[in-house]
């Protein structure tokens, strides 16, 4: 299970950085539209692997996951039915571990 963990890690950490490249004029390489058709299977894995044992508090995880939430702008409502309890439940757990709570 460690080595999934680096993989789960770096894998998170690509599609992070990816949303962030920029193309011609500064744009940026991928928009809402791009991203739409694949935004569930994307969050829903992200989140898939956030369950893993060890990977609850995986740090580029959660970033792929925001920055996910936030290329999708208003494209993400169509999930937050499902995404948003998943994502309480995690900062739930994780502020009770670091004592936060």
């Amino acid at each position: 299970m460690p080595k999934l963990r680096v993989v789960h890690t770096y894998a998170a950490h690509a599609i992070e950085r990816v949303f962030t490249m920029k193309g011609e004029g500064s744009n940026p390489c991928f928009t809402s539209a791009d991203l739409q058709p694949m935004a569930e299977l994307i969050l829903n894995n992200l989140f898939a692997t956030l369950e893993q044992p060890g990977s609850s508090e995986n740090e580029y995880i959660m970033k792929a996951v925001m920055r996910t939430f936030s290329l999708l702008q208003e494209a993400v409502v169509p999930f937050l039915g499902v995404l948003l309890p998943k994502l309480t439940f995690k900062l739930s757990q994780v502020s009770k571990v670091s004592g936060l709570f």
